[in-house]
């Protein structure tokens, strides 16, 4: 197995590689803890800083990854991982809103029943309205369709 050079010191403005916050279990200790690794190139060689953050079942955010490649700093990372964990929270709720806005499932579901009305000739009679499909073959029903959808 191959080990990674464990820091007991990273410096802020350290250019480094990623950051986790996974739950893992620490020898010694019982139960799961939340580890966050930060992971930097030192030389030839990548070396990671790990701090345990406690018991994992104290946390409500989800288990965080966040690669930087070298792109941001020790500090920004630790930043990051900050707000992830605090904001939890509104994460998820804004998840929420986001998905209660989509309605492309809805939409994609309509238009397959559509497509089998027209492609089956099934016509419909009722008080709302009635709805005459005469027959159509699967390309002529797709024409149809996409004529529909572009007005």
């Amino acid at each position: 197995m191959n080990y990674l050079p464990v820091e007991t010191v990273i410096h802020p403005d350290e250019k480094a590689w990623e950051i986790t916050e996974l739950d893992r279990v620490v020898p010694g200790l019982p139960g799961y803890r939340r580890i966050q690794s930060l992971y930097v190139i030192r030389g030839d060689e990548m070396a990671v800083l790990e701090r345990d953050l406690g018991d994992a079942r104290s946390f409500t955010a989800p288990e965080f990854r966040c690669l930087s490649f070298m792109v941001h700093t020790a500090g920004e990372l630790w930043d990051m991982a900050d707000f992830n964990r605090d904001r939890d929270e509104w994460f998820r709720q804004r998840l929420r809103e986001i998905d209660g806005e989509s309605t492309l499932t809805a939409d994609w579901l309509k238009f397959l029943e559509e497509r089998y009305k027209r492609v089956r000739n099934q016509s419909q009679f009722g008080p709302g309205g009635a709805i005459q499909r005469n027959g159509f073959s699967l390309a002529g029903a797709q024409t149809a369709l996409a004529d529909m959808r572009s007005r």
